[in-house]
């Protein structure tokens, strides 16, 4: 059985919301259609964050290392690049489903070849 996630505090140009006792909701709005995240996911399938920039938008609004991404603007993401695509064609917000801090195998890691990522 899951632990229960607590919801993030909400930060400038983001917002939050727990639909489930295990699955959190933050709304991040992005300044231009084509802004960067700031973030690395494990590549394949169940992305998980692997870093962030600190300086970065993800980061500011609450995401953490190891959180595992489920939805981007409500819809399911399997792979990787699934969420990429989706978090790319956001044109304002991207609304990513989440669990905090998931544990599980590593997997391999997209590194600075990943063009959505700062």
């Amino acid at each position: 059985m899951a632990a229960a996630v607590a919801p993030i505090a909400a930060q400038p140009g983001a917002s939050d919301e727990v639909v489930d006792p295990t699955v959190s909701l933050l709304t991040i709005t992005k300044p231009t259609p084509d802004a960067k995240l700031g973030l690395v996911m494990t590549a394949g399938a169940s992305p998980k964050v692997h870093s962030l920039s600190p300086d970065g938008l993800a980061a500011a609004a609450g995401l953490m290392v190891g959180d595992a991404i489920l939805t981007v603007n409500r819809a399911p993401v399997d792979t990787d690049v699934m969420a990429q695509q989706a978090m790319q064609q956001a044109p304002k917000s991207v609304t990513l489903g989440f669990l905090r801090n998931a544990a599980g195998p590593p997997g391999r890691w997209l590194a600075g070849d990943n063009p959505w990522c700062s």
